[in-house]
């Protein structure tokens, strides 16, 4: 009797999946993740540091969050869905005698894809309300037309490689000058094409003017 009821009983084995980066940054492997049920890993977000996606380590003050899209054999996919600039980074950035300026908005992409950018804008010195107000509005207007001529795909491979940033400060910087043009945070709230990135290196269009480090869930 006892032995019946043993062989009745599934034994579950534990499986490892390994993570693969999107598109944009060539399907990379990202390390590996246990799991009993292939359900459970889709949905769950990664944070990694730029610096080790990119080979890069000027990209050490920002971290790419992923989310498991789908699992295909042993192999769980993911999808770009946040960039953050890390909080340390924007204290050093922050100095006296300079103004901090700071915007939350949701642009729509060609590909009608819906993100939000928190864009932080450091003048190199003081200055007055007025110019800031222009300054703000002006990367605004950036932003929104980059993400206008620009397909999702396109547009988070300017912002990783940070030509974008780069481009709005050059605009902004003809009102008054710019030291630090960056993006504090970005979320992609509706991507409909989000599955087709490019690699980082192979960039269709400019915009002219590693292991695991964190697992955290939905």
């Amino acid at each position: 009797m006892v032995s019946k009821k043993q062989s009745a009983v599934k034994i579950r084995k534990k499986k490892w999946l390994t993570l693969i980066a999107p598109k944009l940054f060539n399907e990379q492997p990202l390390g590996e993740t246990p799991t009993y049920e292939n359900e459970s890993v889709v949905g769950r977000h990664l944070i990694f540091n730029l610096m080790n996606l990119a080979r890069d380590a000027k990209k050490q003050a920002i971290n790419i969050r992923f989310k498991v899209k789908e699992v295909r054999g042993e192999k769980a996919f993911t999808e770009l869905i946040g960039y953050e600039l890390l909080p340390s980074s924007v204290r050093r950035l922050v100095r006296r005698e300079k103004d901090k300026i700071e915007d939350s908005f949701i642009v729509l992409t060609k590909d009608e894809a819906k993100i939000l950018v928190k864009p932080l804008l450091i003048t190199r010195n003081k200055t007055v309300g007025s110019i800031l107000s222009r300054l703000r509005k002006e990367a605004k207007i950036a932003y929104q037309q980059a993400a206008k001529r620009l397909v999702m795909q396109e547009f988070l491979s300017n912002v990783v490689s940070g030509a974008l940033q780069k481009s709005v400060r050059d605009r902004i910087s003809k009102i008054y000058p710019v030291r630090v043009s960056e993006l504090k945070t970005l979320r992609v709230l509706g991507n409909p094409s989000v599955s087709e990135q490019k690699p980082l290196e192979q960039e269709t269009q400019q915009v002219q003017a590693a292991p695991a480090e964190q697992i955290v869930n939905a």
